[in-house]
């Protein structure tokens, strides 16, 4: 557990230090345009570029934070399937065959864990919202019967957001895998 989270925490700090990488390159090149007196283009049209490097940063970490969920959770899964002696499965049994909301239901099922329940979950739920809608719909939010007679909305990529969704997937996944600890200690040796 010690070594798991060490490597949770290095990895949030790594997403962390990019983040800020980016931002301040992207800061550089903007100081810079702005900085230049000799051109006769329109100042939004060239701040296109560092806006455009800092959103594409962003969008990396959301689909970063998602893999990194999605890993953690089946983890989970296969840590509580080992404790409950569990480990005769078909293929398409794996976690990493199933879908997330599949991994979710069992883990409730043989653990009695809510993953919606634990903290930083609802923030997680968002960070998964955000990469779906950047992967399937470049970024546009979701469309349902409540917002469908409005003018579509596009996510906005900040920094700041994504420093945030950083550190809820840290506290989400350190608590779920103390719950799951947890339980493994009620089960007993194996």
């Amino acid at each position: 557990m010690i070594v798991r989270e060490m490597f949770l925490g290095q990895e949030m700090d790594q997403l962390h230090r990019y983040l800020n990488e980016v931002a301040t390159r992207a800061g550089s090149i903007a100081d810079a345009i702005k900085a230049e007196d000799e051109t006769d283009l329109d100042l939004e049209i060239l701040l296109e570029y560092p806006i455009a490097l800092q959103e594409l940063g962003v969008r990396t970490v959301y689909h970063e934070l998602t893999a990194i969920v999605e890993h953690q959770v089946q983890g989970v899964l296969t840590h509580l399937r080992k404790s409950l002696g569990d480990t005769d499965r078909r293929q398409e049994d794996h976690p990493t065959e199933m879908h997330f909301e599949d991994i979710q239901k069992e883990i409730g099922k043989v653990s009695a864990i809510v993953l919606a329940q634990l903290p930083g979950a609802g923030r997680v739920a968002d960070v998964r919202a955000v990469a779906i809608d950047l992967k399937h719909r470049k970024g546009l939010k979701k469309l349902t019967s409540a917002n469908l007679r409005e003018f579509p909305e596009f996510h906005r990529l900040e920094v700041r957001a994504a420093h945030a969704a950083i550190d809820a997937v840290l506290e989400f996944t350190r608590s779920l895998w103390a719950e799951a600890h947890r339980f493994r200690s009620l089960c007993g040796p194996l």
